[in-house]
């Protein structure tokens, strides 16, 4: 039924690159659709960066219907995050970076905090959090939570050096991300 359901929507284009009807193109055709997709669009990134063996950085996204109302924003629950790690935590925790920022497109807040590594005496280790709580029914603006972690190899190495290079390289990366081209609204 699926598979006749399917060939049914089925549309040859030709030479015609950009259709003007919405659906799902492939090679010589498209499948048409109704121009209203479901909004349940989800991925999880995890990156590593060759020339930084140190760095993990990564990106959840997740189109919603409705707000998620049982765990509170990142904004909301920050503080307590912070208490609970000053206190569970030998060294001390430094905040390097707290507050509104937009990426992505949307309005969201960022933590940063910077801390002794335990594993490896006298180094750093750095993680930076960002998330947004995403607009029900719109693809363009889903909840999203992005995070890099700059935490020395085993052996005491890093690419980092320093909180300014570790802020410099989070900038970059979150201020690279963009809502994929052609994204509709509902």
């Amino acid at each position: 039924q699926l598979l006749l359901k399917a060939s049914d929507n089925f549309k040859l284009i030709g030479n015609n690159p950009h259709p003007s009807q919405p659906g799902f193109c492939v090679d010589g055709g498209m499948f048409v659709d109704a121009g209203q997709p479901p909004v349940n669009e989800r991925f999880t990134l995890v990156m590593t960066l060759p020339d930084h063996p140190d760095v993990l950085f990564s990106v959840e996204s997740n189109a919603i219907e409705q707000v998620n109302k049982d765990e509170p924003s990142l904004k909301h629950r920050v503080n307590d995050e912070l208490r609970m790690m000053r206190a569970n935590y030998a060294g001390a925790i430094h905040v390097l970076e707290r507050g509104e920022l937009e990426a992505a497109g949307q309005k969201g807040y960022q933590v940063a905090i910077s801390a002794p590594y335990d594993v490896v005496p006298g180094t750093q280790i750095r993680k930076f959090f960002w998330s947004a709580d995403g607009v029900p029914n719109d693809v363009t603006r889903p909840f999203m939570e992005v995070d890099l972690t700059i935490q020395p190899t085993d052996d005491g190495r890093s690419t980092i050096h320093s909180d300014a290079e570790a802020k410099a390289l989070w900038e970059q990366l979150i201020g690279s991300l963009r809502i994929r081209p052609g994204a509709v609204q509902r």
